[in-house]
């Protein structure tokens, strides 16, 4: 009797633990051909927290913006005011141990003129002002915020056709389960040359993505790149 169960005890032993490993192996293979991250389709809260840090190093950098703060402070005073300092000599004598000596005195006079019509006019100007520098400041915020979105448009292309151009390589399991021929890194590959062509112009419009949204900034690439790795 003892003998008459073993044996269809360790069948199903067998079948019960062979196929979790096949389970195993095909997750794997799901999560090797999937790609390393998921694709961005709206801009995040981490995102606005970088835009708004690039925006005030924008601002900061901006010479538009400079040249009309610089416009709404003192300097558009400085012609309603006219200052003028001249130097005075005197010459007289004075007499000592009943000796006379020439002497002579230096002395300085200011003068300060105020001028009503130009003071009325700069204060008139003033609203003016504050309004180009509102307008610089908006124009320089949605210039950083266009090279932004472009750099993270460009970057996602670059991570789509990298993994794409993994279907020519072995160590793609994609590439196992495609003919021979199709996975040939040949120029007699049509397919190989176009995803090849797409990686290039996919990389390339990455880097200038990058070196524009740096030039809106005011920041070198590599100081851009630093604050757009920063955690929030």
């Amino acid at each position: 009797m003892k003998g008459r169960y073993s044996l269809p005890g360790a069948i199903i032993f067998f079948t019960l633990t062979i196929l979790p490993i096949n389970f195993f192996h095909l997750s794997r293979s799901c999560a090797q051909v999937s790609p390393p991250e998921p694709l961005q389709t709206k801009i995040t809260s981490q995102d606005w927290q970088r835009l708004e840090r690039l925006v005030q190093i924008a601002q900061h950098h901006s010479a538009t913006i400079k040249a009309a703060s610089t416009a709404l402070g003192v300097s558009a005073f400085e012609e309603t005011v006219s200052l003028e300092l001249s130097q005075t000599y005197s010459s007289g004598s004075f007499i000592e141990d009943q000796e006379q000596f020439p002497e002579e005195e230096n002395s300085l006079e200011i003068a300060l003129t105020l001028n009503p019509l130009k003071i009325i006019s700069a204060i008139q100007q003033r609203p003016a002002l504050k309004a180009q520098l509102q307008e610089a400041k908006q124009q320089k915020r949605v210039e950083v915020i266009k090279a932004y979105v472009a750099y993270l448009q460009a970057r996602q292309t670059t991570q789509i056709t990298a993994y794409q151009m993994q279907a020519f390589t072995n160590r793609h399991p994609l590439a196992a389960r495609l003919p021979s021929t199709a996975v040939t890194q040949t120029l007699s590959n049509p397919a190989y040359v176009s995803a090849a062509q797409e990686m290039l112009s996919a990389n390339a419009q990455e880097q200038v993505a990058l070196a524009e949204l740096a030039a809106s900034v005011g920041l070198s690439e590599s100081e851009t790149l630093r604050v757009l790795r920063t955690e929030w």
